[in-house]
């Protein structure tokens, strides 16, 4: 996981806000990834889909990635924002490499749905897409 200010030049490259979690998205529904920044993420696998909405204390970006080994590098992730007019957006990104220069655009990751919301210092993220991406 990883959040930032509202500079969403290099999303991801906040060293001092991110963290790494193991989740059996299969048994669990829910998980505080970070008391720290109030960052919670609520899940539900429906079909071939995940339906995700992940919440923090940040008017900023927060973003999740999928790994199949605890690092970031070479991750499948979904960063999300809301714009000050109230609209939300989410991409998906592959992340390789230690700094913003390995983040770069997924789209084929069908990230689709996306909502969200910026209620006082907390944005809230939501979007589904599928569990098999094609990412190895």
């Amino acid at each position: 996981w990883s959040m930032g200010p509202a500079d969403i030049k290099h999303p991801g490259y906040h060293f001092d806000r991110k963290g790494i979690t193991t989740i059996n998205f299969f048994y669990e529904r829910s998980m505080t990834l970070s008391k720290d920044y109030d960052l919670v993420l609520q899940w539900s696998i429906i079909g071939d889909s995940i339906h995700a909405q992940l919440t923090g204390n940040t008017t900023g970006f927060i973003g999740f990635g999928f790994n199949s080994v605890p690092a970031m590098n070479g991750s499948d992730a979904v960063i999300g924002w809301v714009y000050g007019n109230g609209t939300a957006s989410a991409q998906s990104y592959s992340l390789y490499g230690g700094s913003h220069y390995g983040v770069t655009p997924f789209p084929q990751s069908g990230v689709s749905d996306v909502g969200g919301s910026l209620q006082g210092t907390f944005t809230t993220i939501r979007w589904v897409r599928p569990l098999d991406t094609g990412v190895p």
